[in-house]
């Protein structure tokens, strides 16, 4: 008996969700490593692989890549509102909400 088409994509997705939870564990350990050995440039490239992966894996879910900013700035404002440390320390969670709500440039 063949395997209908609407089994197949979720047997896909599933398998789509466990690598994207996979390559998010995996990009964290390389920042890890790499802010280790002082390597600033492979840090911020393993840190950008997991920002994109989390955004794959918020559209895997059903939810839009707007949505996931919107939940990110309610994040922000809701840690800034309850005095989160790393904001009362440096300030960082109001410097990202607004580089975050700063319009950006059409890209090609």
């Amino acid at each position: 008996m063949a395997e209908r088409p609407d089994a197949v994509d979720i047997a896909k997705n599933a398998r789509t969700l466990e690598w994207l939870r996979a390559e998010l564990v995996g990009s964290a350990a390389q920042a890890m490593r790499a802010m280790a050995r002082g390597e600033e440039d492979a840090a911020l490239d393993a840190l950008a692989s997991g920002v994109v992966v989390c955004y794959l894996l918020a559209r895997r879910m059903g939810a839009s890549y707007a949505r996931l900013d919107n939940q990110v700035l309610a994040r922000l404002h809701n840690s800034i509102a309850e005095g989160h440390e790393i904001e009362q320390w440096y300030g960082d969670l109001t410097q990202l909400a607004a580089h975050l709500r700063q319009p950006r440039a059409p890209r090609p």
